[in-house]
């Protein structure tokens, strides 16, 4: 398997929505986590925005909610690789999205640290978590 190498520098990062909700959650309940991914592109700007959301759920009701989105500047030359010519769509390579996910996900890490830090919910911290597992082809954007 051949890596093609793509230079790329993280553009911004934005919380889109960050919540705590009071009186769901009492110490020793059981808690879940919900995580997903979306993608976004912008071809004029060259870039790839991961858009990460996290939701802590105690009792079928969430108590804590984080939304964050990364934009990468990806360099032209190797963002029009990613053109597909026959369709004129996008197709990113899954390992490609998934180092942009696994940096979006550590960013997301610390904003919910420091979001939560010195509250009654500093102790909950993102687990890591097995991004190749959660991304499962190459994504691709339609014309």
């Amino acid at each position: 398997m051949t890596q093609i190498k793509i230079p790329f520098a993280l553009k911004s990062i934005e919380t889109l929505e960050f919540a705590t909700f009071d009186k769901v959650y009492k110490d020793g309940d059981e808690v879940g986590i919900e995580t997903n991914f979306n993608f976004g592109v912008s071809r004029e700007e060259h870039s790839l925005a991961v858009h990460f959301s996290l939701v802590f759920i105690c009792h079928e009701k969430p108590f804590i909610k984080l939304k964050l989105a990364c934009d990468f500047d990806i360099e032209p030359l190797s963002f029009k690789k990613f053109t597909v010519m026959k369709s004129n769509s996008l197709k990113v390579p899954k390992s490609f999205f998934t180092h942009l996910s696994v940096l979006t996900v550590g960013t997301a890490r610390g904003v919910l640290h420091a979001k939560l830090e010195n509250t009654e919910y500093d102790h909950f911290l993102l687990p890591t978590l097995n991004i190749s597992e959660m991304i499962k082809e190459d994504v691709e954007f339609s014309a």
